[in-house]
């Protein structure tokens, strides 16, 4: 779980297994190996994620590195 009012992961950053993310805007270039869970305002995903990611954020931009995802734009839950 990562909290923050921005939150960054560079290029050579890895994270082994799911990513639970919370934040205002978040840019991830490093790669995730399993599945990831964001909310907040932004989200943007350059690097790999090894299994589906799910996004409840207001804004996202993907890279060709995702297998499948949900977005749901403030959704119900």
């Amino acid at each position: 779980m990562i909290a923050g009012g921005t939150i960054e992961a560079a290029s050579s950053a890895s994270i082994g297994r799911d990513a639970l993310l919370a934040s205002g805007n978040a840019q991830l270039s490093g790669a995730i190996g399993r599945k990831l869970q964001a909310a907040g305002g932004g989200v943007v995903i350059d690097g790999p994620v090894g299994g589906t990611a799910r996004l409840d954020v207001n804004q996202s931009r993907f890279s060709r590195h995702i297998s499948s995802a949900s977005y749901c734009s403030r959704c119900s839950r």
